[in-house]
């Protein structure tokens, strides 16, 4: 998407406010849905019952194009030790009414090896795909080594996820 300067000033990265869009996801404990959203990382947001998978995300009030996100952790990515190295996918949807159902493309997917223990912070600069704007974004987060079988509940944690777009000052 090309940004038409203003004034003859170049648009600038800034992190989308937190309060805007509608927060969805399935990573309903802990802090909830709103604790990867509140600016700080005191508090996470954990998937419930869902071994190796979690989603969190937002509905935007028009399309938006992310151009940068930040993962960040108050402890772990994944609460337990043998999962060291976790899945990250940014993905956009225009047909998306809770976060969970729709269409969605992936727009960049990296992995992470995490320490186990220790904060963490996942910061993707580049290789995003933003040929598009979208209604909704959503965070795909997976254990690389997961199966798909369910051998037991994997929680993970995210304690702030951060959207940047661009934006003229």
């Amino acid at each position: 998407m090309h940004i038409t300067p203003l004034c003859g000033l170049p648009p600038v990265l800034k992190l989308i406010p937190i309060t805007r869009g509608v927060i969805g996801g399935d990573m309903t404990t802990s802090g909830g849905l709103a604790a990867a959203f509140d600016g700080g990382i005191s508090a996470s947001a954990v998937v419930p019952g869902t071994p190796g998978v979690a989603y969190i995300g937002k509905i935007w009030p028009g399309r938006t194009t992310v151009r940068r996100m930040r993962a960040l952790s108050n402890y772990c990515f994944a609460a337990a030790s043998q999962y060291t190295v976790i899945e990250f996918t940014l993905q956009g949807s225009n047909d998306t009414t809770t976060i969970l159902n729709g269409t969605w493309m992936n727009l960049v997917q990296t992995t992470f090896a995490q320490t186990f223990g220790t904060n963490q912070a996942l910061d993707v600069t580049s290789g995003i795909d933003v040929s598009s704007g979208y209604l909704a974004h959503r965070l795909k987060m997976r254990t690389a080594n997961f199966d798909g079988a369910s051998t037991g509940q994997l929680a993970l944690h995210i304690a702030e996820l951060e959207l940047y777009e661009y934006s003229y000052i």
